[in-house]
Protein backbone atom coordinates (compact mmCIF):
# COMPACT_ATOMS: atom_id res chain seq x y z
CA UNK A 1 0.00 0.00 0.00
CA UNK A 2 2.81 1.98 0.86
CA UNK A 3 4.60 1.41 -2.24
CA UNK A 4 1.88 2.23 -4.24
CA UNK A 5 1.40 5.83 -2.80
CA UNK A 6 5.11 6.37 -3.58
CA UNK A 7 4.53 5.27 -7.06
CA UNK A 8 1.49 7.25 -7.48
CA UNK A 9 3.37 10.90 -5.92
CA UNK A 10 6.34 9.65 -7.99
CA UNK A 11 3.75 10.11 -11.05
CA UNK A 12 2.36 13.25 -10.11
CA UNK A 13 5.25 14.98 -9.59
CA UNK A 14 6.76 14.02 -12.80
CA UNK A 15 3.57 15.04 -14.39
CA UNK A 16 3.40 18.71 -12.77
CA UNK A 17 7.54 19.05 -13.51
CA UNK A 18 6.74 18.18 -17.17
CA UNK A 19 3.92 20.49 -17.32
CA UNK A 20 6.01 23.36 -16.30
CA UNK A 21 8.80 22.58 -18.63
CA UNK A 22 6.19 22.45 -21.55
CA UNK A 23 4.95 26.02 -20.89
CA UNK A 24 8.32 27.55 -20.34
CA UNK A 25 9.12 26.38 -23.40
CA UNK A 26 6.29 27.33 -25.33
CA UNK A 27 6.70 31.28 -24.25
CA UNK A 28 10.48 30.71 -24.95
CA UNK A 29 9.52 30.43 -28.71
CA UNK A 30 6.74 32.37 -28.45
CA UNK A 31 9.70 35.31 -27.44
CA UNK A 32 11.51 34.16 -30.11
CA UNK A 33 9.18 33.81 -32.84
CA UNK A 34 7.14 37.00 -32.34
CA UNK A 35 9.35 39.83 -31.11
CA UNK A 36 9.59 42.29 -33.51
CA UNK A 37 12.89 43.90 -35.34
CA UNK A 38 14.06 46.31 -32.68
CA UNK A 39 10.88 46.12 -30.16
CA UNK A 40 11.87 43.23 -27.79
CA UNK A 41 14.81 45.06 -26.18
CA UNK A 42 14.38 48.86 -27.00
CA UNK A 43 10.80 49.08 -25.66
CA UNK A 44 10.50 46.60 -22.54
CA UNK A 45 10.16 42.65 -22.31
CA UNK A 46 8.12 40.70 -24.82
CA UNK A 47 4.54 39.83 -23.88
CA UNK A 48 2.92 36.50 -22.98
CA UNK A 49 -0.32 35.16 -23.93
CA UNK A 50 -1.00 36.47 -27.50
CA UNK A 51 -2.63 34.84 -30.56
CA UNK A 52 -1.06 33.97 -33.66
CA UNK A 53 -2.45 35.43 -36.56
CA UNK A 54 -1.50 33.23 -39.07
CA UNK A 55 -0.38 29.62 -39.53
CA UNK A 56 3.43 29.87 -41.34
CA UNK A 57 3.40 33.60 -40.56
CA UNK A 58 6.74 34.58 -39.62
CA UNK A 59 7.11 37.95 -38.16
CA UNK A 60 11.21 38.23 -38.28
CA UNK A 61 10.70 38.47 -41.94
CA UNK A 62 9.45 41.68 -43.53
CA UNK A 63 6.84 41.97 -46.09
CA UNK A 64 8.81 42.17 -48.98
CA UNK A 65 11.29 39.58 -48.20
CA UNK A 66 12.95 38.27 -51.43
CA UNK A 67 11.52 40.34 -54.00
CA UNK A 68 14.14 42.65 -54.08
CA UNK A 69 11.97 45.70 -53.56
CA UNK A 70 11.66 48.10 -50.25
CA UNK A 71 8.69 47.66 -47.77
CA UNK A 72 7.17 51.21 -47.79
CA UNK A 73 6.30 52.92 -44.38
CA UNK A 74 4.17 55.88 -44.40
CA UNK A 75 4.82 58.06 -41.42
CA UNK A 76 3.34 61.08 -39.89
CA UNK A 77 4.77 62.52 -37.37
CA UNK A 78 3.20 65.40 -35.08
CA UNK A 79 4.99 67.68 -32.42
CA UNK A 80 2.92 67.69 -29.41
CA UNK A 81 5.05 69.80 -27.25
CA UNK A 82 8.17 71.36 -26.00
CA UNK A 83 9.53 69.61 -23.58
CA UNK A 84 13.37 71.17 -23.39
CA UNK A 85 15.22 73.09 -25.59
CA UNK A 86 18.90 73.11 -24.32
CA UNK A 87 21.72 75.13 -25.97
CA UNK A 88 24.32 74.91 -22.58
CA UNK A 89 23.91 70.79 -22.70
CA UNK A 90 22.63 70.76 -26.46
CA UNK A 91 19.80 68.84 -25.77
CA UNK A 92 16.18 68.49 -27.66
CA UNK A 93 13.34 66.84 -26.03
CA UNK A 94 10.35 67.04 -27.88
CA UNK A 95 6.59 65.25 -26.91
CA UNK A 96 6.03 63.20 -30.30
CA UNK A 97 3.17 61.38 -32.23
CA UNK A 98 4.21 59.01 -34.54
CA UNK A 99 1.36 57.85 -36.89
CA UNK A 100 2.66 54.96 -39.22
CA UNK A 101 1.16 52.93 -41.86
CA UNK A 102 2.53 49.83 -44.13
CA UNK A 103 0.89 47.04 -46.18
CA UNK A 104 1.66 43.62 -45.12
CA UNK A 105 0.08 41.44 -47.57
CA UNK A 106 0.54 38.20 -45.74
CA UNK A 107 -2.15 39.71 -43.37
CA UNK A 108 -5.13 40.48 -45.84
CA UNK A 109 -8.25 38.66 -44.98
CA UNK A 110 -7.18 38.34 -41.40
CA UNK A 111 -9.69 40.79 -40.28
CA UNK A 112 -13.48 40.97 -41.56
CA UNK A 113 -14.61 43.65 -43.59
CA UNK A 114 -17.01 44.17 -40.38
CA UNK A 115 -14.44 43.32 -37.73
CA UNK A 116 -11.60 45.83 -39.33
CA UNK A 117 -10.12 47.72 -38.30
CA UNK A 118 -8.98 45.19 -35.32
CA UNK A 119 -6.31 45.77 -32.34
CA UNK A 120 -3.60 43.55 -32.62
CA UNK A 121 -0.03 43.49 -30.42
CA UNK A 122 3.41 44.10 -31.67
CA UNK A 123 4.59 40.79 -30.73
CA UNK A 124 2.06 39.15 -33.88
CA UNK A 125 3.41 41.02 -36.53
CA UNK A 126 6.54 42.63 -38.12
CA UNK A 127 7.35 46.38 -37.58
CA UNK A 128 9.84 48.49 -38.61
CA UNK A 129 11.27 49.49 -35.47
CA UNK A 130 11.99 53.15 -35.83
CA UNK A 131 14.51 54.73 -33.53
CA UNK A 132 16.64 57.69 -32.71
CA UNK A 133 19.46 57.78 -34.70
CA UNK A 134 21.04 60.76 -32.31
CA UNK A 135 19.37 59.88 -29.19
CA UNK A 136 20.56 61.28 -25.73
CA UNK A 137 18.68 58.60 -24.05
CA UNK A 138 16.18 56.10 -24.21
CA UNK A 139 12.71 57.33 -25.16
CA UNK A 140 10.10 57.24 -22.85
CA UNK A 141 6.41 55.95 -24.36
CA UNK A 142 3.52 56.81 -23.08
CA UNK A 143 1.39 55.10 -25.66
CA UNK A 144 1.27 52.72 -28.22
CA UNK A 145 -1.09 50.80 -30.67
CA UNK A 146 -1.52 48.80 -33.39
CA UNK A 147 -4.57 48.33 -35.95
CA UNK A 148 -4.69 45.56 -38.46
CA UNK A 149 -6.96 46.40 -41.62
CA UNK A 150 -8.92 43.84 -44.15
CA UNK A 151 -6.21 44.33 -46.70
CA UNK A 152 -2.78 43.70 -44.21
CA UNK A 153 -2.35 47.65 -43.91
CA UNK A 154 -1.14 48.11 -40.60
CA UNK A 155 -1.68 51.23 -38.61
CA UNK A 156 1.06 52.83 -35.23
CA UNK A 157 -0.11 55.19 -32.95
CA UNK A 158 2.91 56.16 -30.72
CA UNK A 159 2.97 58.57 -28.35
CA UNK A 160 6.66 59.17 -26.54
CA UNK A 161 8.70 61.85 -25.07
CA UNK A 162 12.14 61.89 -27.16
CA UNK A 163 15.34 63.70 -26.19
CA UNK A 164 18.29 64.10 -28.96
CA UNK A 165 21.42 65.36 -28.93
CA UNK A 166 21.49 68.16 -31.73
CA UNK A 167 23.88 70.66 -32.83
CA UNK A 168 23.45 74.35 -31.70
CA UNK A 169 25.41 77.35 -32.49
CA UNK A 170 24.92 80.11 -30.48
CA UNK A 171 26.72 82.92 -32.34
CA UNK A 172 24.08 85.51 -32.06
CA UNK A 173 23.46 85.16 -28.72
CA UNK A 174 21.02 85.58 -27.21
CA UNK A 175 18.97 86.75 -30.32
CA UNK A 176 19.58 83.26 -31.73
CA UNK A 177 17.27 80.98 -33.94
CA UNK A 178 18.21 77.39 -34.20
CA UNK A 179 17.35 74.71 -36.95
CA UNK A 180 17.79 71.73 -34.28
CA UNK A 181 17.23 68.22 -35.97
CA UNK A 182 16.27 64.71 -34.69
CA UNK A 183 16.69 61.57 -36.74
CA UNK A 184 15.05 58.72 -36.79
CA UNK A 185 15.99 55.17 -38.40
CA UNK A 186 15.20 51.43 -38.87
CA UNK A 187 18.25 49.90 -37.28
CA UNK A 188 17.79 46.27 -38.91
CA UNK A 189 17.12 47.77 -42.04
CA UNK A 190 18.84 49.80 -44.71
CA UNK A 191 17.62 52.12 -47.53
CA UNK A 192 16.96 49.15 -49.84
CA UNK A 193 14.98 47.39 -47.46
CA UNK A 194 12.88 49.64 -45.90
CA UNK A 195 12.10 52.99 -47.25
CA UNK A 196 9.94 56.08 -45.70
CA UNK A 197 7.47 58.24 -46.94
CA UNK A 198 6.41 61.34 -45.31
CA UNK A 199 2.82 62.41 -44.97
CA UNK A 200 3.28 65.98 -44.89
CA UNK A 201 -0.81 66.03 -44.09
CA UNK A 202 0.15 64.24 -40.41
CA UNK A 203 3.56 66.15 -40.12
CA UNK A 204 2.52 69.03 -38.16
CA UNK A 205 2.07 71.01 -35.09
CA UNK A 206 0.12 73.67 -33.05
CA UNK A 207 3.06 74.43 -30.46
CA UNK A 208 3.63 77.89 -29.95
CA UNK A 209 6.91 77.04 -27.84
CA UNK A 210 8.09 76.87 -24.04
CA UNK A 211 9.50 79.22 -21.52
CA UNK A 212 12.97 80.84 -23.18
CA UNK A 213 12.26 79.44 -27.02
CA UNK A 214 9.75 80.20 -29.75
CA UNK A 215 8.49 77.56 -32.05
CA UNK A 216 8.53 79.30 -35.81
CA UNK A 217 8.46 75.87 -37.96
CA UNK A 218 8.23 72.15 -37.75
CA UNK A 219 9.39 70.30 -40.25
CA UNK A 220 9.57 66.24 -41.24
CA UNK A 221 11.56 64.71 -44.66
CA UNK A 222 12.83 61.47 -45.35
CA UNK A 223 16.83 61.55 -46.43
CA UNK A 224 19.40 59.08 -47.95
CA UNK A 225 22.29 59.27 -46.00
CA UNK A 226 24.85 56.97 -45.46
CA UNK A 227 24.41 54.70 -42.27
CA UNK A 228 26.42 55.18 -39.42
CA UNK A 229 27.05 51.97 -39.01
CA UNK A 230 28.13 50.46 -41.84
CA UNK A 231 28.23 53.71 -44.31
CA UNK A 232 25.84 52.03 -46.95
CA UNK A 233 22.76 54.14 -47.58
CA UNK A 234 20.01 54.16 -45.28
CA UNK A 235 16.87 55.89 -45.12
CA UNK A 236 16.59 58.46 -42.33
CA UNK A 237 13.62 60.60 -41.02
CA UNK A 238 14.81 64.00 -39.98
CA UNK A 239 12.09 65.94 -37.91
CA UNK A 240 13.43 69.81 -37.88
CA UNK A 241 12.52 71.89 -34.82
CA UNK A 242 13.49 75.60 -36.16
CA UNK A 243 13.01 77.61 -32.42
CA UNK A 244 13.36 81.11 -31.78
CA UNK A 245 14.93 82.11 -28.31
CA UNK A 246 12.64 84.73 -26.56
CA UNK A 247 15.10 87.42 -25.97
CA UNK A 248 13.39 89.94 -23.61
CA UNK A 249 14.62 88.00 -20.35
CA UNK A 250 18.08 87.86 -21.71
CA UNK A 251 17.63 92.00 -22.62
CA UNK A 252 16.74 92.25 -19.15
CA UNK A 253 19.26 90.18 -17.68
CA UNK A 254 22.53 90.64 -19.43
CA UNK A 255 22.39 93.27 -22.19
CA UNK A 256 20.11 96.13 -20.25
CA UNK A 257 22.87 95.59 -17.43
CA UNK A 258 25.95 96.15 -19.73
CA UNK A 259 24.48 98.88 -20.72
CA UNK A 260 23.95 100.26 -17.12
CA UNK A 261 27.10 99.67 -15.99
CA UNK A 262 28.99 101.43 -19.03
CA UNK A 263 26.84 104.45 -18.84
CA UNK A 264 27.95 104.68 -15.02
CA UNK A 265 31.26 104.48 -16.03
CA UNK A 266 30.69 107.34 -17.88
CA UNK A 267 29.50 109.18 -14.80
CA UNK A 268 32.85 110.28 -14.29
CA UNK A 269 32.98 112.56 -16.94
CA UNK A 270 30.86 114.84 -15.45
CA UNK A 271 32.57 114.81 -12.03
CA UNK A 272 34.55 118.35 -11.50
CA UNK A 273 37.45 118.00 -13.54
CA UNK A 274 39.82 118.49 -10.61
CA UNK A 275 38.28 115.37 -8.29
CA UNK A 276 40.52 112.72 -9.75
CA UNK A 277 39.89 110.25 -6.36
CA UNK A 278 36.11 110.31 -7.21
CA UNK A 279 36.64 110.11 -11.15
CA UNK A 280 38.97 107.10 -10.93
CA UNK A 281 36.80 105.26 -8.41
CA UNK A 282 33.67 105.72 -10.50
CA UNK A 283 35.25 104.28 -13.69
CA UNK A 284 37.04 101.57 -11.63
CA UNK A 285 34.36 99.99 -9.97
CA UNK A 286 32.44 99.75 -13.83
CA UNK A 287 35.08 97.85 -15.01
CA UNK A 288 36.06 95.53 -12.06
CA UNK A 289 31.55 94.73 -12.37
CA UNK A 290 32.23 94.09 -16.02
CA UNK A 291 35.00 90.99 -15.33
CA UNK A 292 32.53 90.11 -12.61
CA UNK A 293 29.41 90.39 -15.34
CA UNK A 294 31.46 87.78 -17.56
CA UNK A 295 31.07 84.99 -15.45
CA UNK A 296 27.82 85.50 -15.56
CA UNK A 297 27.37 85.12 -19.21
CA UNK A 298 29.75 82.42 -19.72
CA UNK A 299 27.07 80.96 -17.22
CA UNK A 300 24.41 81.27 -19.92
CA UNK A 301 26.50 79.73 -22.74
CA UNK A 302 27.16 76.55 -23.91
CA UNK A 303 31.08 75.37 -23.56
CA UNK A 304 32.31 76.66 -27.06
CA UNK A 305 35.52 77.85 -28.94
CA UNK A 306 33.58 81.07 -30.75
CA UNK A 307 32.57 84.78 -30.07
CA UNK A 308 28.94 85.44 -29.79
CA UNK A 309 26.98 88.69 -30.17
CA UNK A 310 27.21 88.98 -26.31
CA UNK A 311 30.60 88.50 -26.27
CA UNK A 312 31.53 91.07 -28.96
CA UNK A 313 28.92 93.12 -26.51
CA UNK A 314 30.72 92.98 -23.46
CA UNK A 315 34.20 93.40 -24.73
CA UNK A 316 32.97 96.52 -26.18
CA UNK A 317 31.29 97.74 -23.68
CA UNK A 318 34.76 96.43 -21.83
CA UNK A 319 37.19 98.78 -24.12
CA UNK A 320 34.95 101.80 -24.08
CA UNK A 321 34.90 101.74 -20.20
CA UNK A 322 38.62 101.33 -20.92
CA UNK A 323 39.07 104.32 -22.44
CA UNK A 324 37.18 106.23 -19.91
CA UNK A 325 39.39 104.70 -17.11
CA UNK A 326 42.73 105.74 -19.49
CA UNK A 327 40.89 109.26 -20.23
CA UNK A 328 40.34 110.26 -16.46
CA UNK A 329 44.17 109.38 -15.87
CA UNK A 330 45.42 110.90 -19.06
CA UNK A 331 43.90 114.33 -18.08
CA UNK A 332 44.84 114.25 -14.47
CA UNK A 333 48.32 113.99 -16.15
CA UNK A 334 48.10 116.63 -17.93
CA UNK A 335 46.77 119.12 -15.80
CA UNK A 336 48.16 117.90 -12.14
CA UNK A 337 47.49 121.22 -10.53
CA UNK A 338 43.52 121.71 -11.90
CA UNK A 339 44.40 124.98 -13.15
CA UNK A 340 42.25 124.22 -16.29
CA UNK A 341 39.96 122.06 -14.27
CA UNK A 342 39.08 126.09 -12.49
CA UNK A 343 37.78 127.55 -15.55
CA UNK A 344 35.32 124.46 -16.12
CA UNK A 345 33.90 124.85 -12.56
CA UNK A 346 32.96 128.18 -13.76
CA UNK A 347 28.98 128.86 -14.32
CA UNK A 348 27.79 130.62 -16.45
CA UNK A 349 27.52 134.06 -14.78
CA UNK A 350 31.92 133.65 -13.91
CA UNK A 351 32.45 132.86 -17.73
CA UNK A 352 30.81 135.76 -18.87
CA UNK A 353 32.27 138.30 -15.84
CA UNK A 354 35.91 136.91 -17.01
CA UNK A 355 34.75 137.52 -21.19
CA UNK A 356 33.67 141.02 -20.34
CA UNK A 357 37.00 141.49 -17.77
CA UNK A 358 39.29 140.74 -20.93
CA UNK A 359 37.28 142.58 -23.26
CA UNK A 360 37.54 145.76 -21.08
CA UNK A 361 41.38 145.25 -20.78
CA UNK A 362 42.08 144.46 -24.38
CA UNK A 363 40.07 147.79 -25.20
CA UNK A 364 42.26 149.72 -22.54
CA UNK A 365 45.13 148.42 -23.79
CA UNK A 366 44.46 149.24 -27.54
CA UNK A 367 43.57 153.03 -26.20
CA UNK A 368 47.16 152.95 -24.39
CA UNK A 369 49.17 151.54 -27.00
CA UNK A 370 47.83 154.73 -29.31
CA UNK A 371 49.69 157.25 -26.30
CA UNK A 372 52.68 155.23 -26.43
CA UNK A 373 56.23 155.72 -28.04
CA UNK A 374 58.00 153.13 -30.39
CA UNK A 375 55.03 151.10 -30.12
CA UNK A 376 53.28 150.16 -32.78
CA UNK A 377 50.36 147.08 -32.81
CA UNK A 378 47.74 147.22 -35.06
CA UNK A 379 44.26 146.16 -34.10
CA UNK A 380 44.54 142.56 -35.62
CA UNK A 381 47.16 141.79 -32.85
CA UNK A 382 44.47 142.89 -30.02
CA UNK A 383 41.66 140.48 -31.62
CA UNK A 384 43.63 137.31 -31.58
CA UNK A 385 41.96 135.60 -29.01
CA UNK A 386 44.21 132.73 -28.71
CA UNK A 387 47.13 134.75 -28.08
CA UNK A 388 45.29 137.30 -25.56
CA UNK A 389 44.16 133.75 -24.18
CA UNK A 390 48.16 132.90 -23.71
CA UNK A 391 49.00 136.34 -21.90
CA UNK A 392 46.61 135.93 -19.49
CA UNK A 393 47.86 132.82 -18.72
CA UNK A 394 51.37 134.47 -18.30
CA UNK A 395 50.04 137.17 -16.35
CA UNK A 396 48.21 135.11 -13.72
CA UNK A 397 51.62 132.96 -13.81
CA UNK A 398 53.81 136.13 -13.15
CA UNK A 399 51.33 137.59 -10.41
CA UNK A 400 52.49 135.21 -7.74
CA UNK A 401 51.19 137.48 -5.15
CA UNK A 402 47.55 137.77 -7.25
CA UNK A 403 47.75 142.03 -6.75
CA UNK A 404 46.29 142.56 -9.81
CA UNK A 405 49.85 144.08 -10.89
CA UNK A 406 53.02 143.21 -11.71
CA UNK A 407 56.14 145.09 -9.70
CA UNK A 408 60.01 144.75 -10.06
CA UNK A 409 60.31 141.65 -8.78
CA UNK A 410 57.66 139.39 -10.31
CA UNK A 411 58.73 141.03 -14.09
CA UNK A 412 62.50 140.43 -13.04
CA UNK A 413 61.64 136.65 -12.84
CA UNK A 414 59.29 136.56 -16.28
CA UNK A 415 62.74 138.26 -17.82
CA UNK A 416 64.99 135.33 -16.24
CA UNK A 417 62.68 132.54 -17.61
CA UNK A 418 63.27 134.18 -21.42
CA UNK A 419 66.60 133.96 -20.99
CA UNK A 420 67.59 137.41 -19.84
CA UNK A 421 70.72 136.90 -17.50
CA UNK A 422 70.62 138.71 -13.78
CA UNK A 423 68.43 141.59 -14.97
CA UNK A 424 68.56 144.60 -12.90
CA UNK A 425 65.65 146.12 -10.84
CA UNK A 426 66.16 149.27 -12.19
CA UNK A 427 65.72 147.76 -15.94
CA UNK A 428 62.53 146.17 -14.77
CA UNK A 429 61.51 149.05 -13.96
CA UNK A 430 62.33 150.46 -17.46
CA UNK A 431 60.31 148.30 -18.62
CA UNK A 432 57.48 149.19 -16.52
CA UNK A 433 57.48 152.81 -17.29
CA UNK A 434 57.90 152.36 -21.05
CA UNK A 435 54.70 150.29 -20.74
CA UNK A 436 52.98 152.29 -18.45
CA UNK A 437 49.80 154.67 -19.99
CA UNK A 438 49.85 158.41 -19.38
CA UNK A 439 46.11 158.07 -17.60
CA UNK A 440 47.78 155.22 -15.15
CA UNK A 441 47.61 156.20 -11.57
CA UNK A 442 50.21 154.13 -10.43
CA UNK A 443 52.99 153.58 -13.11
CA UNK A 444 55.01 151.18 -10.46
CA UNK A 445 53.30 148.57 -11.63
CA UNK A 446 52.24 146.68 -15.28
CA UNK A 447 48.67 146.39 -14.59
CA UNK A 448 47.13 143.72 -17.13
CA UNK A 449 46.49 146.20 -19.93
CA UNK A 450 49.97 147.24 -19.62
CA UNK A 451 51.15 143.94 -20.17
CA UNK A 452 49.28 142.85 -23.34
CA UNK A 453 50.70 145.66 -24.67
CA UNK A 454 54.48 145.01 -23.41
CA UNK A 455 53.76 140.85 -24.17
CA UNK A 456 52.54 141.56 -27.67
CA UNK A 457 55.03 143.96 -28.44
CA UNK A 458 57.90 141.88 -27.23
CA UNK A 459 56.81 138.32 -29.03
CA UNK A 460 56.69 140.87 -32.55
CA UNK A 461 59.45 142.31 -32.08
CA UNK A 462 61.46 139.31 -30.60
CA UNK A 463 63.74 141.99 -28.49
CA UNK A 464 64.17 142.28 -24.59
CA UNK A 465 65.93 144.87 -22.94
CA UNK A 466 69.47 143.70 -21.06
CA UNK A 467 71.24 145.06 -18.00
CA UNK A 468 72.57 148.27 -19.58
CA UNK A 469 69.28 149.33 -21.00
CA UNK A 470 70.77 147.45 -25.04
CA UNK A 471 68.24 145.60 -26.92
CA UNK A 472 69.15 142.39 -27.17
CA UNK A 473 67.80 140.16 -29.90
CA UNK A 474 66.09 137.24 -28.63
CA UNK A 475 63.61 136.72 -31.76
CA UNK A 476 63.64 132.79 -30.44
CA UNK A 477 62.00 133.31 -27.80
CA UNK A 478 58.83 135.32 -25.96
CA UNK A 479 57.28 136.12 -22.88
CA UNK A 480 54.13 134.19 -24.36
CA UNK A 481 56.05 131.54 -25.95
CA UNK A 482 58.10 130.54 -22.52
CA UNK A 483 55.97 131.80 -19.83
CA UNK A 484 52.49 131.40 -21.04
CA UNK A 485 53.34 128.59 -22.87
CA UNK A 486 51.45 125.44 -22.17
CA UNK A 487 54.12 122.67 -20.43
CA UNK A 488 54.35 119.52 -22.92
CA UNK A 489 54.14 116.52 -20.26
CA UNK A 490 52.95 113.83 -22.70
CA UNK A 491 52.74 113.31 -26.66
CA UNK A 492 53.15 117.19 -27.05
CA UNK A 493 50.39 117.72 -24.86
CA UNK A 494 49.78 119.84 -21.41
CA UNK A 495 47.59 121.32 -19.54
CA UNK A 496 45.45 123.47 -21.46
CA UNK A 497 45.27 119.79 -23.59
CA UNK A 498 43.79 118.26 -20.96
CA UNK A 499 39.97 120.17 -20.90
CA UNK A 500 39.96 119.82 -24.79
CA UNK A 501 40.48 115.69 -24.46
CA UNK A 502 38.29 115.70 -21.74
CA UNK A 503 35.12 118.00 -23.59
CA UNK A 504 35.20 115.72 -27.18
CA UNK A 505 35.61 112.03 -25.15
CA UNK A 506 32.58 112.73 -23.09
CA UNK A 507 30.57 113.24 -25.67
CA UNK A 508 31.92 110.48 -28.23
CA UNK A 509 32.16 107.82 -25.80
CA UNK A 510 28.52 108.19 -24.85
CA UNK A 511 26.70 108.56 -27.75
CA UNK A 512 29.53 106.04 -29.52
CA UNK A 513 28.52 103.98 -27.27
CA UNK A 514 24.85 104.33 -27.55
CA UNK A 515 24.98 104.69 -31.03
CA UNK A 516 27.10 101.13 -31.73
CA UNK A 517 24.26 99.48 -29.39
CA UNK A 518 21.85 100.63 -31.41
CA UNK A 519 23.67 99.34 -34.84
CA UNK A 520 24.17 95.74 -32.81
CA UNK A 521 20.48 95.40 -32.14
CA UNK A 522 19.59 96.12 -35.53
CA UNK A 523 22.28 93.77 -36.88
CA UNK A 524 20.57 90.98 -34.55
CA UNK A 525 16.98 91.77 -35.79
CA UNK A 526 18.39 91.29 -39.08
CA UNK A 527 19.78 88.06 -38.21
CA UNK A 528 16.65 86.73 -37.12
CA UNK A 529 14.78 87.66 -40.26
CA UNK A 530 17.42 86.50 -42.66
CA UNK A 531 17.36 83.08 -40.94
CA UNK A 532 13.21 82.43 -41.14
CA UNK A 533 13.58 83.47 -44.82
CA UNK A 534 16.10 80.51 -45.25
CA UNK A 535 14.46 78.36 -43.26
CA UNK A 536 11.35 79.09 -45.17
CA UNK A 537 12.99 78.33 -48.64
CA UNK A 538 14.88 75.50 -47.36
CA UNK A 539 12.18 73.60 -45.60
CA UNK A 540 9.13 72.05 -47.20
CA UNK A 541 5.91 73.57 -47.10
CA UNK A 542 3.52 71.87 -45.15
CA UNK A 543 0.93 69.40 -47.65
CA UNK A 544 -1.93 68.98 -47.27
CA UNK A 545 -3.35 65.45 -46.11
CA UNK A 546 -3.63 64.49 -49.95
CA UNK A 547 -0.43 64.99 -50.56
CA UNK A 548 0.13 61.22 -48.49
CA UNK A 549 1.30 58.07 -50.52
CA UNK A 550 -1.25 57.06 -53.02
CA UNK A 551 -0.87 53.28 -52.03
CA UNK A 552 -2.02 54.32 -48.45
CA UNK A 553 -4.89 56.79 -49.59
CA UNK A 554 -7.88 55.67 -48.40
Amino acid sequence: MIRLLLCLLLTLTHAKEQTRRQLRDQARQKMRAKSAPGEGTFYGPAKLGVQILKAGYKPMDRPSKGTGKPDVVDVGIKLMNLQEVSDVDMLLGVNLLFQMKWKDARLAGIVKKEDSPMRIDAMQIWTPGVAIANAASPPDLMSEGFRLYEDGTVELTRNGLYTAVVDVNVGWFPFDSQAMEIMFECPDYDGSQVMFVIDQGKSTTDVGGEEIWELDRWSVVQQIMPSVVNGEPDSYLVGTAVVRRLFGMAMVNLVVPLYVIANFSFMAFFVYLGDFPTRVGIVSTGFLTLIAFLFVVQESLPKIAYWTWMHLYLVVTIIFVLIVQIEVVLVHYLDPHDTNAELEAMDGVDKKHASAKEKIAIERAKQGAALLDDVTLPDEDFDNEEMVRHILEAFEEIDTNKSGGLDAEELKVALVMIGVTNPSRQTCLDIIEKYSFPTDADKTKLSFPNFIVYALDQHKSGLVVDLDGNKMDRSSVSLIDTVGADTTLFCGLGPRAAMTIDHWTKRIAVVGYTFFTIVMLIAAGAYRDNYTRQMNSALPEVAAPAAASAFFRR
